[in-house]
């Protein structure tokens, strides 16, 4: 909950070009695509990934999806959703969301290498989710711009 409350704080100090007229969602679009994208695409990967390729066991893999959940739920959608644009065009996070993006990591890595309210996993386990939850950032970002979500 930390985690995910300190970005979205953070979130609040952020620029983003307003819209010029009121938006309107397109609930049934949004849902299926972030239901495809998180669940289908990124959990299932994850949680195969402990338990079929590293064979973890059931504390680690938890501890392993945790981390999972941290960095693609919790730090990537936030930046797949903080504009329309691609994530990574103008006009750029503030330095507020960048900083706290930071320690939540920071803060994610040494719970779980360190074992504190989680099963403790190997650092290099760590570093395949944060390169998985890139992927996702970029996957989920190509898709909002094609899809005009």
């Amino acid at each position: 909950m930390i985690t995910g409350v300190a970005a979205t704080f953070a979130l609040s100090t952020d620029k983003v070009i307003p819209s010029s007229k009121p938006d309107r969602w397109d609930v049934k679009k949004l849902v299926r695509t972030g239901l495809t994208l998180a669940i289908l695409l990124f959990s299932i990967t994850v949680l195969w990934i402990a338990t079929s390729i590293l064979r973890l066991g059931e504390l680690e893999a938890q501890a392993f999806i945790f981390v999972g959940l941290v960095f693609s739920a919790g730090q990537a959608a936030l930046y797949v959703t903080r504009t329309p644009r691609f994530f990574c065009e103008k006009p750029y996070p503030r330095k507020w969301l960048i900083l706290v993006t930071i320690l939540v990591v920071l803060l994610t890595v040494v719970l779980a290498t360190q074992g504190w309210l989680v099963a403790p996993i190997e650092f290099s386990l760590v570093l395949i989710l944060a390169g998985l939850a890139i992927t996702f950032l970029v996957v989920a970002d190509l898709f909002k711009v094609m899809l005009g979500v």
